[in-house]
């Protein structure tokens, strides 16, 4: 549940306790998280009774048990290939979700999609602009003291994704899009309310304040008796800088490389497919090395987590 994405780093932003992923079939709607104090509030929405999780870094398996008529599988990436550091540097992560229709009768729904964005504070990391007093809140992140609030700048994405591309003036954003050409509806970010996740596939959803950097994306289904379809959410950032000890602030590497989230997430669109098979190719030469026992076989994939956790490539600029 922590997010360092839009660079909130000590401490880290956090834990978020929001669900990002539901589905609604006919008038009612599953949030695809399990019941726990910070779900509490989601009322008048039907919740996963189990998610099977299996993680082989940077690859995370989910399968949703729900009582909903259309099943659900996730399958959530980011690029990460040892030896190609440049791939392995790019700021997205791609969300394939595998809806299979589990009845005889047709099944009509919609798949949403929740991001809350960057706070005000992230919004606002500036090298030009003063040393920013920042109170740090355990669950709610980062805010501002003094600086008036950004406007978060939508951009409308078609073509081979479907979405919005969502900027402050100062350049952190992000982009939330679906591969292909679909037909989706976007709006605010849901956040933990349930009664504004129950919303019916033919319903408008709430539209974000200007300064609100949130997006909910959804994309509507037709499946018919047992059919199955794979809908591929892109989610691509840019934060070109974090905030450091006092007033120094540092360049990320891959924003000498990418001009925005935009290009990222088109980068990731066109290549998503030989980039999931390189992952794949190189944890399946560690799994079915038969000298190593099982378990070291599952560390050497999983422990390199660790080197994007606690890691960070700056770029030669200053105060480097």
């Amino acid at each position: 549940g922590f997010c360092s994405l839009f660079g909130a780093f000590a401490p880290p932003r956090g834990p978020l306790g929001q669900p990002f992923l539901g589905i609604s079939v006919g008038k009612q709607t599953w949030v695809l998280a399990l019941a726990t104090q910070r779900t509490e509030q989601l009322e008048k929405v039907e919740k996963a009774t189990e998610i099977h999780y299996w993680g082989h870094y940077p690859v995370a398996d989910l399968e949703y048990e729900t009582s909903a008529p259309v099943s659900v599988g996730l399958r959530a990436w980011s690029p990460f290939i040892p030896g190609d550091v440049v791939v392995s540097n790019t700021p997205g992560a791609v969300f394939e979700v595998r809806l299979r229709n589990t009845t005889q009768s047709r099944q009509q729904g919609s798949l949403t999609f929740s991001f809350p964005g960057p706070t005000q504070a992230e919004a606002q990391i500036s090298p030009t602009s003063p040393r920013q007093r920042v109170r740090y809140n355990y669950s709610i992140a980062l805010e501002p003291e003094a600086e008036g609030a950004l406007v978060a700048h939508r951009q409308s994405v078609r073509g081979n994704l479907s979405g919005v591309s969502v900027s402050s003036e100062r350049g952190a954003g992000y982009t939330l899009a679906v591969i292909g050409n679909e037909r989706i509806r976007t709006g605010a970010h849901l956040g933990s309310q349930g009664i504004i996740w129950a919303v019916s596939p033919d319903s408008e959803f709430r539209q974000p304040a200007e300064n609100d950097f949130g997006t909910s994306l959804a994309v509507d289904f037709d499946l018919g008796a047992r059919e199955a379809r794979t809908v591929r959410y892109v989610l691509s950032w840019f934060a070109p800088l974090w905030k450091g000890e006092g007033t120094h602030c540092y360049t990320h590497m891959y924003s000498t490389r990418c001009p925005n989230s935009l290009a990222v997430a088109q980068l990731l669109a066109r290549d998503h497919a030989s980039l999931l098979g390189r992952i794949l190719n190189w944890q399946q030469a560690i799994y079915t090395y038969e000298k190593l026992p099982v378990w070291l076989r599952e560390a050497l994939v999983n422990n390199l987590s660790m080197i994007t956790e606690d890691g960070l490539w700056a770029a030669a600029k200053p105060p480097i």
